[in-house]
């Protein structure tokens, strides 16, 4: 009951048995179990039961899967099952791997079972991670005869990533970090001394890293610079750790920009800095508080996964409760409803963020990102400016001022503030970007190809042009959206004329929208040129409909679906399917039939997804099911649970039966 019910969750529940009865324990902590006690059910038993589960607790700090494994160890150990104990410790460390004790549990059934060198390994992991455990750790050896440990051969890997990126200038730090990850169990470690070196590499590789660390004054590329770039291109979600004693109190702004996860300052204390990168993984991977989960979904959103973000923010809700009413709670939502399209839903809340004491930088710049959605290109200067004041060195934000003034016709504007930020990273592909977008807009196709011909991808430039022609057509202005189109066209240089049917398309369409059917054809025309286009389907499809309506005289309808998802994506006027318009729906009969259905049908209470290490053992430990048929029959059915509001009322309390029995 308490793995399936929302009310039940917190619930902990330990078994107090009398000899001979301690059948299905094993089963009883694979359903979440807390403690097991063997005691007669007298006082004196029961206070020697609290004894022990309170010393438990406290040896263990709280935490329940570890306080279940305590007492579930001892059955098996007593069964002999010491594989099975293998795996109870090795399912924890997925869950616990910052634990060092789990290790030291490993190393202790790795022994048992013979496997000496992987025993070996785990303790000296254990040692390695803890200093407090290195008398036991020397006790376990000498149990069992090892006399000069030495670690060889696979090891356990701590943070369980397969790759790490080290970029320092100094060879001795990365040497002493490279054995720091060896130690960890890190299988892949690339090291480089210069930030551009870095960032190249890590662009062109097939696997990226899951942990880049490195200093902040590089050679190549600056440690600022060098983040941005990851953080705009090939690592999105990667957790990102600082170690440098030169970052000064005005950068710390742009760390927490790019949500870089910690800084650390040198000298390289090993311990610590072990423990942080076990902390910064552990967080990246399950977060533990609202301003690690935050920082987790922004960088999901920075990679256009909502649907994960989402997921992220369900799995916290499931495991810690509701977020509380706070600042950041509001910024988790904004950044959520932007992407989502809800826009004026986002500036309230960012507002709301504000006024109870939010970080003003971020918000702000949300905010700005949002007015420029909804064409508010004034307001949105006005927050980007304000921001920028506060963390000069965010390269995005200075182009999305560009992008303002650009609008509000101040294209000399534009320009100082792409050259500011030129002044940080000369070579930054979102600036050429930018600069590219504003040559198109003022009508220099020659100067927007020049900068185009230098780049070998230009979807950012194509759906941003895309974006701002459909909001002309929205806002009534369709010539303003063929007139951009033609720009575009006119701007794409010949190695990158495979995105030319794409805007060719949505060119016929624009003029389509505009009753300008024969005009469409034209550009429709040069579309079915291009067999592989990824519109090429469509465009025969649109044309055949046209010639069909101009010869028969007949009016032609467009059913468009202009797809709404943010900066930054691709979008594509798509037209419908006439088949989409002749759905059948269900009558108003049908649907409040459903409704009753499905009112009928829900459980009276809310179920829950349990998380690995919400509950004890569920979900980390897996009994030698399946168990007796009986057992198995009650597991089915489980006796129906309803909590117990109603007890609070007098009548439920026995006054009624008192009344009955004195009258």
């Amino acid at each position: 009951l308490c793995c399936k019910h929302q009310e039940l969750r917190h619930l902990k529940v330990s078994i107090v048995y009398a000899k001979g009865t301690d059948t299905y324990l094993p089963e009883s902590y694979h359903y979440g179990l807390l403690s097991h006690s063997q005691a007669q059910l007298s006082s004196k038993g029961l206070n020697d039961t609290f004894k022990k589960l309170q010393a438990r607790i406290a040896t263990y700090k709280k935490i329940a899967p570890l306080i279940a494994a305590s007492f579930l160890r001892e059955i098996l150990l007593e069964q002999r099952k010491y594989n099975d104990i293998k795996i109870l410790n090795q399912s924890l460390l997925k869950v616990l791997p910052h634990m060092p004790e789990l290790y030291l549990e490993l190393a202790k059934s790795q022994f048992l079972l013979d496997q000496t060198q992987a025993a070996t390994n785990s303790a000296l992991q254990a040692k390695f991670l803890a200093e407090d455990l290195e008398e036991d750790v020397g006790d376990l050896f000498r149990e069992y005869g090892i006399d000069n440990p030495t670690s060889s051969g696979k090891k356990l890997n701590i943070l369980g990533i397969k790759k790490c990126v080290l970029i320092d200038r100094d060879d001795t730090v990365t040497y002493d970090l490279k054995n720091l990850m060896n130690d960890i169990g890190v299988p892949q470690t690339d090291i480089f001394n210069n930030g551009l070196e870095a960032f190249e590499a890590i662009s062109k590789a097939q696997t990226k890293p899951e942990l880049v660390i490195l200093e902040w004054k590089l050679s190549g590329l600056t440690g600022p610079v060098l983040i941005q770039r990851l953080r705009s291109g090939p690592l999105p979600e990667a957790t990102i750790i600082m170690l440098s004693s030169l970052v000064s109190k005005k950068d710390l702004p742009i760390l927490r920009e790019m949500t870089v996860s910690q800084l650390f300052e040198k000298p390289l204390i090993k311990q610590k800095f072990t423990e942080t990168i076990i902390s910064a993984i552990q967080e990246s991977k399950t977060p533990t508080t609202v301003t690690n989960l935050e920082a987790n979904i922004k960088k999901l959103l920075l990679s256009n996964n909502l649907a994960a973000a989402e997921d992220e923010l369900k799995a916290f809700e499931t495991k810690f409760g509701s977020l509380p009413n706070q600042w950041r709670t509001k910024a988790i939502h904004a950044q959520l409803g932007y992407r989502k399209g809800k826009f004026h839903q986002t500036i309230n809340l960012c507002f709301e963020a504000i006024q109870t004491g939010g970080d003003t930088i971020d918000l702000m710049n949300l905010i700005g990102k949002t007015f420029m959605q909804i064409g508010y290109f004034e307001n949105a200067l006005k927050c980007f400016e304000r921001a920028q004041k506060n963390s000069s060195l965010n390269i995005e934000r200075l182009c999305k001022i560009a992008e303002c003034h650009n609008e509000l016709g101040n294209k000399e504007a534009a320009d100082q503030s792409l050259e500011k930020a030129k002044e940080i990273d000369p070579k930054n592909l979102g600036i050429q970007e930018t600069a590219a977008n504003i040559e198109i807009t003022h009508g220099e196709p020659n100067k927007a190809r020049a900068i185009l011909a230098s780049l070998d991808n230009i979807d950012n430039i194509i759906s941003l042009m895309n974006n701002r022609a459909i909001a002309f057509s929205r806002s009534g202005d369709i010539e303003a959206s063929i007139e951009l189109y033609r720009r575009t066209i006119k701007s794409i240089p010949e190695h990158l004329s495979i995105w030319k049917p794409l805007v060719l398309y949505n060119l016929s369409l624009a003029y389509v929208r505009n009753s300008e059917i024969e005009e469409g054809l034209i550009p429709l025309q040069r579309v079915l040129k291009h067999k592989n286009s990824s519109v090429y389907k469509k465009a025969k499809n649109l044309a055949n409909r046209i010639i069909t309506a101009i010869e028969d005289g007949t009016p032609f309808e467009l059913n468009i679906k202009v797809t709404n998802a943010g900066n930054q994506q691709l979008q594509i006027n798509q037209e419908k399917p006439k088949s989409d318009t002749d759905t059948t729906r269900d009558s108003k009969e049908q649907n409040i039939a459903k409704a009753s259905t499905v009112e009928k049908s829900a459980p009276q209470t809310t179920l829950i997804e349990v998380l690995p290490g919400s509950m004890a053992l569920y979900i980390i430990y897996n009994a030698p099911l399946p168990v007796p048929q009986p057992v198995a029959k009650t597991l089915v059915s489980l006796p129906k649970f309803q909590p117990r509001d109603a007890i609070k009322r007098p009548e439920t309390m026995g006054s009624d039966r008192v009344a009955k029995r004195a009258s």
